[in-house]
């Protein structure tokens, strides 16, 4: 049976090892996706939700949309006068 400071050295530094590996993958992969992935432009446009912004066409819709805002009003504290 292996002595209880022994397997937290252990642990530890396997701990360690795999924070080091995972940190060196991420990396690697981030650069590759940044260099040969041609999806990735900083300019990109923002796309929208097609519910919401765009008519039966395609088109974006120019007209003023309605937003509505939901209150939790139980959260809310009476005012005391």
């Amino acid at each position: 049976m292996l002595d209880p400071v022994a397997a937290l050295t252990i642990g530890s530094i396997v701990s360690i090892i795999a924070l080091v590996v995972g940190t060196m993958l991420g990396w690697i992969a981030r650069e590759y996706m940044l260099t040969y992935h041609e999806n990735n432009d900083s300019e990109e446009e923002y796309t929208m939700h097609p519910e919401l912004m765009y008519d039966e066409h395609g088109n974006l819709l120019t007209d003023q949309l309605i937003a509505f805002r939901f209150d939790n009003s139980e959260d809310i504290e009476p005012l005391d006068d």
